[in-house]
C-alpha cells in the first residue's frame, strides 16, 4: 500500500494521515493505565481499538497508526515487561490491518522514546537511563517485530530525546522500510533548556543569537555555540559553590548546536549519578554542566568571548546560598531546582 503514499508524495499531493488513536481509544473508554497509558487496551478492548481505525479510515485517512506508541522499548523494559510488548505490538498491527481490509489504505507501526513518568503526573521521570548499546537492542527488538507484522512504515512519533531518537531512527531505518519522523519540541527555546519563571521577559529579550565563541581562561578548551543561548541562571548549590568560589551562572545551548574546537584540556568530573561538569585541567576553569538523559549543556557565562547580550534570569537552590554575599538580579529565586520537586 506505500507505493500509493509514495506516488502522491513525489507529486507533491497531501496525504491524510489518521489524528490521536490512543486518545480516541480513552475518549471511547478503552482501558488505560497509569504506567502504560493505552498500550494494554489492544487485548483488553480490542473492538474498541479497531472502531478507532474503522472511523479514520471512514472519515477518510489514507494511513492510519497502530496502537503501538505507549509500547516503547524503553518503558517496557523498565517495568519488565519486554515479552508484552512483542504480543501486544502483534495485537495492535493485526488490529490495524483488520480495520484496513479491503481499503486503499497504508499501516503505520508507531515507534516512541516514551519512558516511565512521575507518579500523579505527565513528567518523564530521570531516575532510569539505559547505555547505548542497551537501547540500540531494545530498539531494534520493537522496530524488527514491527516489520515481522508487515507495517508498510515506520512512523517515529513524538522524537524529542535527543540521544535516543537517534537510536530508534537509525534502529527503524536499518530495517529497510520507510521511515516517517516527527519531531517534538516546544515553542520557546528557554523553556525547552530549563523551565523557569521567565514570562517576566518578553520574548526574546536576555537571549543570545547567532554564532558566539568561548575558553578557558588558557586557551586548551575552545568552543562555538551555533544556535541560541537561553538566559543566565544562576545556580547557588554547594557543588557550584565548591566548584567556583561562589556560584555558579550558566546559559545554555543545544547539545546539536555546541561544538568543541579545542579539547585538550577537557575533563569531565561526575559530581553525582546524573550530572557530570567539563573543566580546564591546565588552567582549573569551570566550562560545562550536562545531566544524564538531558539534551543540553549548561555552559558557564563568563567563559563566553566578549559581549554576550545575556542578562540574568534567576537564581536557583537558594537554600544552599552562601553567607558571605547577597542574591541579586534576575526575575525569580528557587529554594532548590527550577520548579520545586524536579531533580537535576
Amino acid at each position: 500500500m506505500y507505493s500509493q503514499i509514495e506516488k502522491k508524495l513525489k507529486s507533491g499531493e497531501v496525504i491524510v494521515i489518521d489524528g490521536g488513536t490512543g486518545t480516541d481509544i480513552q475518549r471511547r473508554g478503552g482501558a488505560m493505565s497509569g504506567e502504560t497509558w493505552c498500550a494494554d487496551a489492544n487485548l483488553t478492548h480490542p473492538d474498541v481499538v479497531r472502531e478507532v481505525h474503522e472511523d479514520y479510515i471512514r472519515a477518510g485517512a489514507e494511513l492510519i497508526t497502530a496502537n503501538t506508541f505507549a509500547t516503547s522499548a524503553l518503558l517496557f523494559n523498565a517495568l519488565g515487561r519486554d515479552a508484552d510488548l512483542i504480543s501486544i505490538d502483534q495485537a495492535a498491527v493485526a488490529l490495524a490491518k483488520a480495520a484496513a481490509a479491503n481499503h486503499p489504505v497504508a499501516v503505520a507501526g508507531s515507534v516512541s522514546t516514551m519512558r516511565p513518568v512521575v507518579k500523579g503526573s505527565d513528567r518523564t521521570s530521570k531516575q532510569r537511563e539505559w547505555p547505548e548499546r542497551e537501547a540500540r537492542a531494545l530498539f531494534k527488538r520493537k522496530v524488527d517485530n514491527l516489520a515481522r507484522c508487515h507495517v508498510d512504515l515506520l512512523m517515529m512519533e513524538m522524537m524529542r530525546d535527543v540521544d535516543y531518537s537517534v537510536w530508534a531512527t537509525e534502529a527503524a531505518l536499518a530495517t529497510g522500510l520507510p521511515v516517517w519522523v516527527g519531531i517534538s519540541g516546544r515553542d520557546h527555546l528557554r523553556r525547552l533548556l530549563r523551565p523557569g519563571a521567565g514570562a517576566h521577559h518578553r520574548a526574546g529579550e536576555g537571549v543570545c543569537r547567532g554564532m558566539k565563541t568561548g575558553s578557558c581562561l588558557c586557551g586548551a578548551v575552545k568552543y562555538e555555540v551555533h544556535g541560541t543561548l537561553r538566559k543566565v541562571v544562576a545556580c547557588h548549590c554547594e557543588q557550584c559553590r565548591k566548584q567556583t568560589g561562589t556560584y555558579m551562572s550558566a546559559t545554555a545551548a543545544q547539545d546539536g548546536d555546541l561544538r568543541i574546537v579545542e579539547d585538550r584540556g577537557l575533563r569531565w568530573y561526575s559530581s553525582s549519578d546524573s550530572a557530570r561538569r567539563g573543566f580546564c585541567c591546565e588552567c582549573g576553569s569551570p566550562l560545562f554542566w550536562k545531566g544524564k538523559g538531558r539534551d543540553y549543556t549548561a555552559i558557564t557565562a563568563g567563559s563566553l568571548d566578549g559581549p554576550s547580550g545575556l542578562v540574568i534570569e534567576g537564581h536557583i537552590f537558594c537554600e544552599s546560598a552562601g553567607d558571605y554575599y547577597e542574591i541579586a538580579g534576575g526575575t525569580y529565586r528557587r529554594a532548590r531546582w527550577m520548579n520545586e520537586g524536579q531533580s537535576s
